[in-house]
């Protein structure tokens, strides 16, 4: 398995893996994918072994403050290219591809990828069954979402980067 930036060709199969893996009422579309990945092609990234496994998305932002998905449902709108933060918007990886460093690699390249373009801080939201797994690549907690979804809390989560780390 690998990790590369995210190309069109990979829509399809990035559009597939996230209504397997999201609520499908809230899963992205094809052509919305397309926009973000037009957008910020930097943050965005596919781990491949045969086939699309894994993926992240992200844009650079501001550290707007919310409280609900609603609110930044339409992130890509909230993108800003010198931005200080990059949020990563989405991370998923097939089930049958869970557990064997899918996650952390991708992880790992979008952290690089900011570091390297002056992001001074990482932010996401995560389900709560996920923030141990943040714990461990270097997150902390920053305040629950109690409304986030409606079915679901979530943590709103960052990472700070080193300052040596950045140009």
């Amino acid at each position: 398995m690998f990790i590369r930036k995210a190309e069109a060709k990979d829509l399809p199969a990035i559009a597939s893996l996230e209504r397997r893996v999201e609520d499908p009422s809230i899963a992205a579309s094809l052509e919305v994918l397309h926009n973000r990945l037009v957008l910020y092609p930097e943050g965005f990234f596919v781990a491949v072994s045969n086939q699309v496994v894994g993926y992240l998305e992200s844009i650079r932002w501001d550290n707007p403050s919310f409280e609900r998905f609603e609110e930044i449902k339409n992130y890509e709108h909230m993108h800003r290219s010198s931005g200080a933060v990059l949020y990563i918007a989405f991370l998923a990886v097939d089930p049958a591809y869970r557990r064997y460093g899918t996650a952390f690699k991708l992880l790992t390249a979008a952290e690089n990828m900011a570091a390297r373009n002056g992001v001074i801080k990482i932010q996401l939201v995560s389900q709560p069954k996920l923030v141990r797994f943040y714990r461990i690549m270097g997150f902390r907690e920053v305040r629950t979402l109690p409304f986030y979804l409606e079915s679901s809390i979530g943590e709103l989560m960052e990472k700070t980067l080193a300052a040596s780390a950045a140009p």
